[in-house]
């Protein structure tokens, strides 16, 4: 195939299987000289399948290096607006990331779907990962995000002896979520890279206190170029941190670069210290991605693993930073729950990686379930298909996921329990409706419960649940919206403190959700968020915590505090309020 037959077929599988572009359709095509005449392809492409189709040139990427773009202007944003599908198919110059490329993304998602090609380069096009069929990219992708979801261990394994480790600790259990980049867009409000193919989860700030150890950068690290793998630099990670980096030419560019961020960050009032975290895990799942000098691309070469430094807002995490650093591993052992992901530069295959996390009922270990316990169910996150339980789940993006419970027979048997659950019963009477074996019934809830479908309770604890709920469940939704309109109202906030203020505000709306479930777990795991960041937000002595704010008289008497506050103190008082709330559970729970 000659090298322009080969960039059509290319374009072509952007354009019509990765977007999806539909006759009649508005495509958008943002890009800058250099790529122009690849621009002028995706655009033919288009055309052909009767989309109405328009180029956007930005300046050079020699002239934007010098003045990045900020914000895009008033008729670019008509233009983003009216168009069913963007692509950002333009250089890679990081200071456009806020606001520039981040309200582009925005806008084009409210109103259509986005293709991201920052910094792809010809060779993408005539031999790389742009050729990948992304009905295969996406089953490894989609894989891969749900074995991230549910995982509650990783290990990472490195060096040329693999004698360099690094723990990840406590990472998922459903409580973070991973996603899936697998490069189909064809749903509205759907943005993914192009190239495609990766598997990955944003680092929280209450998980990254959990990763310790050593890991050896062999491959590449983005704004530092390849790495020698005769000279790798080794990274030195306490509670998530960035502690040391060793070794040659690239390890004294990344610290050079790293200097600079920071001194970026502080610049704009941001946490320094995120330019130095942990943020990021990824798997490359794309069997053509090459490396080269786009990092969208070299991530996703199938086998590698890349860890990332810095930003991590843009995909679900709370780290503001005014970088993003991806750092690619090929010489690397990843483990999760103790199950090989990859090896030595290779995926397990499909198959092997499905049977490993694919639980049975039988191996769980019986644990009797007192009589008086309560069992409640979650019916919005399962269903039945096919005779068999799924759980549903969505990632960071929005994209809804069905993951089978267990193996077929267990999945079977548990969609057999789970159609004769009520939505509060005890176990008593659960054994009593149904003929599965007693033993059985024991396994299939604890891992039902792994998989958060449902909850076991003591009825004591459920007692004390519910007399906060007839106490306290219209003071929760005060709280909600009067906090809601406090917010709004700030000015002059930064965009780290706003991610925090946001967060906080939406772990309250979850704990009122939480307690009308009866998910104790889920109402634990929203008090260490709202915990951890206002610990932060303290911590970090921002201007925002002396703005004074008004509360209502009914949020005033639920915090114990006059209506007239400062930010510091009405969130103290929120964060202990809460804990105050929920003190028996978290003494029960050992939290």
């Amino acid at each position: 195939m000659t090298g322009s037959n080969t960039i059509e077929k290319a374009a072509n599988n952007c354009i019509e299987k990765c977007m999806g572009i539909n006759k009649g359709e508005k495509v958008l095509i943002l890009t800058d000289q250099p790529r122009l005449d690849l621009a002028e392809t995706l655009r033919e492409q288009a055309k052909k399948l009767g989309a109405e189709t328009e180029i956007i040139l930005l300046p050079h990427p020699e002239v934007r290096k010098k003045q990045p773009l900020n914000t895009p202007s008033k008729i670019l944003i008509g233009a983003i607006k009216s168009a069913d599908v963007v692509l950002t198919f333009f250089e890679n110059i990081p200071l456009e990331l806020r606001p520039f490329r981040v309200t582009i993304i925005e806008k084009g998602r409210k109103t259509g779907r986005v293709g991201h090609m920052i910094g792809v380069e010809r060779s993408s096009f005539e031999e790389g990962g742009l050729l990948a069929d992304c009905s295969e990219v996406a089953k490894y992708s989609d894989l891969l995000a749900m074995i991230l979801s549910k995982g509650k261990r990783l290990n990472i394994k490195s060096g040329p002896k693999l004698e360099y480790e690094l723990n990840f600790g406590d990472i998922g259990g459903w409580y973070e979520i991973g996603s899936s980049d697998s490069g189909i867009l064809t749903k509205k409000g759907s943005f993914g890279n192009l190239p495609a193919g990766e598997a990955f989860m944003a680092i929280s700030l209450s998980r990254s206190a959990h990763i310790d150890g050593k890991i050896c950068i062999d491959r590449f690290i983005d704004q530092v170029g390849f790495v020698d793998i005769m000279d790798p630099v080794i990274l030195t990670i306490v509670k998530g941190q960035i502690t040391k980096i060793e070794g040659g030419k690239s390890a004294r560019k990344l610290r050079e670069n790293l200097r600079k961020a920071e001194a970026k960050a502080k610049e704009k009032g941001w946490e320094p210290e995120y330019v130095n975290k942990i943020s990021e895990i990824g798997i490359g799942t794309n069997p053509k991605a090459i490396i080269g000098p786009a990092t969208i691309e070299t991530e996703k070469e199938k086998g590698t693993l890349h860890i990332a430094l810095g930003n991590n807002t843009t995909f679900g995490g709370t780290y503001r930073a005014p970088n993003h650093f991806d750092c690619v591993i090929k010489q690397a052992k990843l483990e999760v729950d103790s199950n090989t992901i990859l090896e030595g530069g290779q995926l397990e295959d499909l198959g092997t990686l499905y049977a490993k996390f694919e639980e049975k009922y039988s191996l769980i270990k019986e644990e009797k379930i007192h009589g008086d316990s309560i069992i409640i169910k979650f019916p919005s996150e399962a269903a039945i298909h096919e005779r068999k339980l799924f759980k549903i789940w969505k990632d960071f993006e929005g994209r809804h996921h069905r993951t089978q419970v267990g193996d077929n027979a267990t999945a079977r048997k548990g969609a057999e329990l789970w159609k004769l659950m009520k939505n509060y019963k005890t176990i008593a009477y659960l054994l009593n409706k149904t003929n599965i074996p007693d033993s059985t019934v024991y396994q299939l809830l604890r891992l039902l419960e792994e998989y958060l479908l449902v909850s076991i309770q003591e009825k004591t604890i459920l007692d004390i649940l519910f007399d906060i709920r007839t106490r306290q469940e219209k003071n929760f939704e005060k709280l909600r919206n009067d906090i809601g309109n406090v917010f709004a109202d700030l000015s002059d906030t930064s965009e780290q403190d706003e991610i925090y203020l946001k967060d906080i505000l939406e772990k309250i709306g979850l704990i009122k959700r939480y307690m009308s479930d009866t998910n104790i777990e889920a109402i634990l795991e929203s008090l260490r968020r709202i915990e951890s960041h206002t610990d932060e937000l303290i911590r970090s002595g921002s201007k925002i915590l002396s703005s004074k704010v008004s509360v209502t008289a009914g949020v005033a008497g639920f915090l114990g505090i006059s209506t007239e506050v400062d930010l510091r103190k009405l969130l103290i008082r929120i964060k202990e309020k809460l804990i105050d709330e929920f003190k028996d559970f978290k003494k029960r729970f050992g939290n």
